[in-house]
């Protein structure tokens, strides 16, 4: 204990003699009543508040030690000479006296604390001890205003660099291009060309890259945005894509739409099945691409979201759910058509081996063929927007295709869960996901005749809440809530995100981490009764986080500056 209030005694004088040097020179300039400065004296952090009315300068101080809340102490000096000040400061109701020699700027003050003999013998420290000291004038703490990036169109143009090659793979065709913003005639479709599918050739999977115009950050989130089409039509360039990856970049994303296999007999269920899986081959493959080459693209690869329309969709849910031990049976191959083993999820596409973590998923009009691929150990967050009058891809659990003949997609064609069912079974799993279902609208609630119509509106909206939230995890600040005065010096502890900037602030206290990259700080509370810490976090992708926790401090102390 006595080797404590030894300790505390020396701070404090040290304190109190650098204070008052800095009010002293001061004096003349100061366009304010009070100045705060922080640094150490010896090897102790140090607060000094500082006024200088006229000749009499007075201050008081505190120091960070042991116990939660801080004592205020009073100080006062005088000017001895040249670069030598005479100081009186009062601690645990003793007067103490020293000196201060060194040199002092507008901003800094360096120098040595010396105790007087008696000081000395009171604090039970050698008399001849010397303290260094340094301190700073505190500035106050700039929060950099919102700039409002991913929560409303921020950026007037996109930049959008078409046709680059990410993989390479067997397969029929990556393009069947729907100029128009129309209805799909998939039994046309269906009905087209099924001969050519006996011939496989090895195709250039290519995607097109947007970013935002004149964006300063070297790091945003990325959506791979994957086209609809039934795995038989649709390129990376239908309306509905452009339009999507076009708003999302003016939020402040970059967007990736791209290439995947299409083409499969329908006339053979496990066709079908092996389209889908080579889809979710090639995603894979366009994400490992964008992972390893993010540098060049402005990737932050901790906030990487994959999104679809349609047979996109359903590309989207396997790509982030489904795993090899969940693979589709003829993905393995034999059976009566000899065809070959698919491999493994990575195995297609390009040898790259990058690692990533898919943060959520947008599923528009999408579906699978089991609920059960959605394990709740994922909690990957998902949203959905579905038409409940959908013949193409069920709303419900049903056959696809109701609109071309049902006897015959029957025959041809197994059950799909789409959105209705996918929602109850991740909000039993306790998987984070929203539903938007469009009354009554079909396949494409966001098309009518003549175009686009007040859906897609509704999209953008849901969409871009959805990432938003998506974008940084929980900020709920840990730490003690209620204390008292002797208690243990509290830190208060925020989840950790690489390369994001902290601002913490503590109305009542004193934050004592140095830097902007701190996760936690200890808080020296300088007053009693309720205190409030205010955080503000930007991460690496220019998120903006803000969060606040209330501190009860046991009565009995009177308040500090």
């Amino acid at each position: 204990m006595i080797r404590h209030m030894k300790k505390a005694v020396y701070i404090a004088v040290a304190i109190a003699a650098a204070a008052v040097i800095i009010i002293f020179t001061t004096t003349k300039s100061s366009h304010s009543p009070a100045s705060h400065y922080s640094g150490t004296v010896g090897d102790i952090r140090v607060f000094v508040s500082l006024t200088a009315p006229g000749k009499k300068i007075s201050g008081e101080y505190f120091y960070a030690g042991e116990k939660a809340l801080a004592e205020k102490e009073s100080l006062s000096l005088k000017r001895s000479g040249e670069n030598r000040y005479r100081l009186n400061i009062r601690l645990h109701g003793k007067r103490l006296k020293g000196s201060f020699t060194g040199a002092i700027g507008p901003d800094t003050v360096n120098g040595i604390l010396t105790l007087t003999e008696k000081a000395a013998e009171a604090l039970k420290v050698p008399p001849e001890s010397r303290y260094p000291v340094f301190l700073i004038r505190e500035t106050p703490l700039t929060v950099p205003p919102p700039d409002h990036r991913y929560e409303r169109p921020v950026f007037d143009s996109v930049i959008k660099s078409e046709g680059i090659r990410f993989a390479t793979a067997p397969g029929y065709y990556t393009e069947y291009a729907i100029d128009k913003t129309e209805k799909i005639n998939y039994a046309k479709i269906i009905t087209k060309d099924i001969f050519e599918l006996l011939i496989k050739e090895d195709l250039d999977l290519y995607l097109d890259f947007y970013r935002p115009w004149s964006d300063t950050l070297s790091k945003r989130p990325v959506i791979l945005m994957l086209h609809g089409g039934a795995f038989l039509a649709g390129d990376r360039k239908t309306p509905t894509i452009l339009r999507l990856s076009d708003y999302l970049c003016r939020l402040g994303y970059t967007v990736a739409s791209a290439d995947y296999r299409l083409g499969f007999n329908p006339l053979v269920r496990e066709s079908m099945e092996r389209c889908s899986y080579r889809a979710v081959q090639d995603a894979r493959a366009a994400l490992r691409y964008l992972v390893r080459y993010a540098p060049d693209f402005g990737i932050d690869t901790s906030a990487i979201f994959i999104a679809g329309t349609s047979a996109g969709s359903i590309t989207a849910l396997y790509t982030a759910y489904l795993e090899d031990h969940e693979n589709f049976p003829s993905v393995a191959g034999k059976g009566i058509f000899y065809w070959s083993d698919m491999g493994c999820l990575d195995c297609s596409g390009n040898e790259l081996e990058s690692k990533y973590r898919i943060r959520g998923v947008i599923n528009m009009w999408g579906a699978m063929h089991d609920t059960a691929i959605m394990d709740a150990r994922e909690k990957i967050p998902l949203i959905s927007f579905h038409g409940t009058g959908d013949n193409i891809v069920p709303y419900g659990y049903d056959y696809p295709f109701r609109n071309i003949n049902s006897l015959l997609t029957r025959l041809l064609m197994r059950k799909l869960y789409g959105s209705g069912p996918l929602h109850d079974h991740a909000c039993r799993s306790g998987i984070p996901n929203r539903l938007f279902t469009f009354e009554g609208y079909d396949h494409e609630p966001q098309i009518s005749e003549g175009g686009f119509n007040h859906n897609l509106d509704t999209l953008f909206a849901r969409c871009r809440d959805f990432l938003y939230s998506n974008l940084a995890p929980d900020m709920t600040i840990e730490g003690p809530a209620r204390l008292h005065p002797n208690d243990p010096l509290p830190v208060y502890i925020l989840p950790f995100i690489p390369g994001c900037k902290f601002f913490w602030e503590a109305t009542g206290g004193q934050v004592l981490s140095e830097g902007l990259y701190k996760n936690q700080t200890a808080i020296l509370w300088t007053r009693t009764g309720r205190n409030r810490i205010k955080v503000t976090a930007i991460t690496p992708a220019g998120r903006r986080l803000e969060t606040e926790m209330v501190v009860e401090m046991g009565k009995g102390r009177k308040t500090l500056y």
